[in-house]
Order: structure tokens, then C-alpha cells, then sequence
């Protein structure tokens, strides 16, 4: 029995997924979450599920830095991140010992339950949908620097703290968050995280 925890942003949305899994006899969901990432790293660690299925979107935390959090407390969990329809930058980048794959966000029963099946066998997933949605679509405009400066966004660290964290300078920490608001057209960092974390690039 593959033992899985739902962890979306929209309670109708986690309910639907259980209910899609539910014809699933080796599938259990044994909890779905909804209330942001101490409640999922919580209730994950008491739990301790096979599987772990996270809207990229989840409240609180982003769901790419919510899967590495998560790995760090239960290594043995494997993670999906339920991700929009047409983001590949999601594919590869983060596709590593953190996150075993990316399913659609409208992924339902017999989809949704063999990305869970092969999560949890160890192998990587790619919907087939988020695959064919390379083609014709905007690369990811930040750099790794950026990238990483958002992630600490993303977990509320502040400037200093990332500083001393990315051992970069407090002036470079600066820069690339300016020039990720800029290159995103956000109002401010957490606004430039917010997009980041929406299109998959964190």
C-alpha cells in the first residue's frame, strides 16, 4: 500500500484528488492539507506517507522550496509538485533528489494515481501534457543567482541572513533582487517571488 499526503492550496481541489484516488486499492491518502508548509512538513513527519503531492502554489512556502524542506525532515518521502498545464521550466531544473516529478494541476484518477505509483518506485515523473508544452514557450528569465535569492524569499530569510547564507555581499544580495523584480515587472521581491513560485522556475 502506497501511503500519500495531498497538500494543495484549495480544499474543494484536495478533496477531488482524494476522491479520484480513492477507486485506487494500493493507493491511501492518509491526509490532505491544506493550511500552509509547517502543517504539511508536520504533518508529513507524523505520518510518514510514501508519497507526497504538493501544489506548487501551496500557501506559506512555494511548493519547489517546500519539497526540499520537506526531503530535509523525511528523506524517505518522494515528492510530485502539482504544477500549471504549459510550465516547462519546471522540467529538469528542479527535477533532482528533492522532487521526483510534476504532474498537471487538473491530473485525476488513473494519471495522477501512476505518477504516484512510479513517485514511489523511485523514477522520475513528467505528465506527459507538461512534456509537450516545451515546445513554443518562454524560458525561464532568471539566473541561478536570482533563483536562489527568491528561494530565500520564498522561506522569509532575511537580506543578511541570505547574505551570509549565499555568502554573497549584502550590495550583490541587492542587486539580484532588483533585477528579478525588474525582469518579472513585480512591485517588490515578495511580489517577484509570488510569479517565480507561480510559473515553476523556484
Amino acid at each position: 500500500m502506497i501511503r500519500v499526503l495531498l497538500a494543495e492550496d484549495i480544499l474543494v481541489r484536495g478533496n477531488s484528488l482524494a476522491d479520484s484516488l480513492e477507486p485506487e486499492t494500493d493507493i491511501d491518502v492518509v491526509a490532505s492539507v491544506t493550511d500552509g508548509a509547517a502543517d504539511v512538513v508536520a504533518t508529513a513527519t507524523a505520518g510518514k506517507p510514501d508519497v507526497a503531492v504538493i501544489d506548487i502554489t501551496m500557501p506559506g512556502l512555494a511548493g519547489l522550496p517546500l519539497a526540499v524542506r520537506l526531503h530535509r525532515a523525511l528523506p524517505q518521502c518522494r515528492t510530485l509538485v502539482v504544477t500549471t498545464d504549459g510550465r516547462p521550466a519546471n522540467l529538469g531544473r528542479d527535477a533532482d533528489e528533492h522532487v521526483s516529478g510534476f504532474v498537471p494541476r487538473d491530473a485525476r484518477g488513473r494519471e495522477l494515481a501512476e505518477a504516484i505509483r512510479a513517485a514511489a518506485a523511485g523514477r522520475k515523473v513528467v505528465g506527459y501534457r507538461l512534456a509537450y508544452s516545451t515546445v513554443n514557450v518562454e524560458s525561464n528569465p532568471l539566473t541561478r543567482h536570482e533563483i536562489e535569492v527568491l528561494r530565500q524569499v520564498a522561506e522569509g530569510t532575511s537580506a543578511r541572513a541570505m547574505a551570509k547564507r549565499l555568502r554573497l555581499s549584502r550590495g550583490v544580495v541587492r542587486d539580484l533582487l532588483a533585477s528579478s523584480v525588474a525582469k518579472l515587472e513585480a512591485h517588490d521581491p515578495a511580489g517577484a517571488t509570488r510569479i517565480a513560485a507561480a510559473e515553476g522556475w523556484l
